[in-house]
């Protein structure tokens, strides 16, 4: 790339590691072994979330808007087959991250902040919170009910914010999965930008 851009611009690659800005960037990660069945995606706030299943089982969760940051999860098996494409890996789920609008200078690449530490995959629990309203047990089974057939993020913003949407959340969060540990997974990242010299001038 370097070669075919001297020819146009002054310095290559160089001249876009000293100028260039970067408007959008899609980072992903695979999860090997993990299904999207029974995967329950808890984000940091409620937003626009849309799910797509086939046969009743659920394939894809994508929150955000189109002209926005957004996030996709799917079932990596599923698409390549939909696609009539091999697949011989087993199960495995791919968590995309989609930052449009960044504005951001391509020398500070290595620099981008965690573009996962929004996301916690979580279990749900057998029983409700505690201090669930006395009676009132019975919600928290509707609204697993309600997880399954429409997924996490949809069911929380059925709930009424102040009386259980809080207090859901904050009991699911308490019970993540310990696979997901997105400080982990971005430790990679500038080591990645390092080896393929994104945003290192003068090594051609």
């Amino acid at each position: 790339m370097h070669i075919a851009l001297k020819s146009m611009v002054d310095n290559g690659w160089d001249a876009f590691i000293d100028a260039g800005m970067i408007s959008m960037i899609e980072v992903s990660v695979d999860l090997p072994g993990v299904s999207m069945s029974n995967l329950h995606v808890l984000p940091q706030q409620t937003t626009t979330v849309k799910t797509w299943s086939n046969s009743g089982q659920l394939e894809t969760v994508m929150f955000g808007k189109k002209k926005g940051n957004q996030t996709r999860i799917y079932d990596r098996a599923q698409k390549r087959m939909a696609k009539k494409q091999a697949w011989a890996k087993g199960k495995a789920t791919r968590v995309e991250r989609v930052l449009r609008s960044q504005a951001q200078p391509v020398k500070l690449l290595p620099n981008l902040p965690n573009a996962f530490s929004h996301l916690a995959f979580v279990d749900l629990p057998p029983t409700p919170p505690p201090g669930e309203p006395k009676g009132k047990e019975y919600v928290w089974n509707l609204f697993r009910d309600a997880v399954h057939v429409r997924g996490l993020p949809v069911a929380l913003k059925m709930l009424p914010e102040d009386s259980y949407r809080k207090r859901y959340r904050k009991w699911l969060a308490q019970h993540t999965k310990p696979w997901w540990q997105p400080e982990q997974i971005w430790l990679g990242w500038e080591p990645m930008i390092e080896k393929t010299r994104l945003a290192k001038k003068g090594w051609f």
